[in-house]
């Protein structure tokens, strides 16, 4: 055979291969292969033999020098070891964000976190009021305790349950009533304070749909305090 006739057979050969690997579906070049490797095993299987033998001479499995030698471990147990510890130290890495998210949270409270207990919120109370089953414990913990959040006032306790849990009743209940006073922060030569822009105390109540209302305050009232969007109720009750 000539050398040019060779050529293009190797040269047509190699084309059938590219076509088969981007023409031919998966499923069908997979079975071929399958069928393929079983030719090549009398051949590929000393091979593997040969090369695991060569690699472990060249690059022989030196003993860990942090276990003892009455228990030397070989790289596949390090290997299996190290892959553990990564996994512990992602679910422990996940927990400090959390943790980490709670802390900030409480920090959000000030000075009222040393007088605080944290508890868990466990759901929606299940009556028609707006309330908040809480869970932990509740030693010392009374009816018209205050519930606090990072935003301040949530509401307040309105029963204490048997097994560690309470219901907290939330601030826009409908049966909720609470006096506050409105106020703002200003800054007066570099320095900010909180001004309080009303004096008589205001009664605010919930409306049972996620708010509160003043429904004694007149329009007049509001423009002569200066009230505006973004001030504060304090509570004075």
């Amino acid at each position: 055979m000539r050398f040019v006739t060779f050529n293009r057979i190797y040269a047509a050969l190699l084309l059938v291969a590219a076509a088969s690997v981007l023409v031919n579906p998966k499923p069908l070049t997979d079975k071929a292969r399958a069928q393929l490797q079983r030719l090549y095993a009398p051949v590929s299987y000393p091979l593997r033999s040969v090369s695991l033998a060569v690699h472990h001479r060249l690059f022989p499995q030196r003993p860990d020098p942090e276990s003892p030698a009455s228990a030397q471990r070989s790289y596949q147990e390090i290997a299996q070891e190290n892959r553990q510890l990564r996994i512990e130290v992602a679910h422990l890495t996940e927990q400090l964000r959390r943790l980490e998210k709670i802390n900030a949270d409480r920090e959000a409270l000030g000075n009222l976190r040393e007088f605080s207990r944290p508890m868990h919120v466990a759901g929606k109370d299940t009556s028609w009021r707006n309330a908040l089953s809480l869970q932990g414990p509740v030693e010392g913990i009374k009816p018209g305790m205050a519930v606090l959040y990072p935003g301040g006032l949530a509401g307040r306790i309105d029963r204490i349950g048997w097994s560690m849990g309470a219901q907290a009743q939330l601030v826009t209940d409908s049966t909720f009533r609470l006096l506050v006073k409105f106020g703002r922060f200003q800054s007066v030569d570099g320095k900010t304070s909180f001004r309080l822009l009303t004096e008589i105390p205001t009664l605010l109540e919930g409306n049972g749909r996620d708010a509160m209302i003043a429904r004694q305050v007149a329009e007049k009232d509001i423009q002569a305090a200066g009230l505006a969007v973004g001030d504060y109720a304090v509570v004075a009750d």
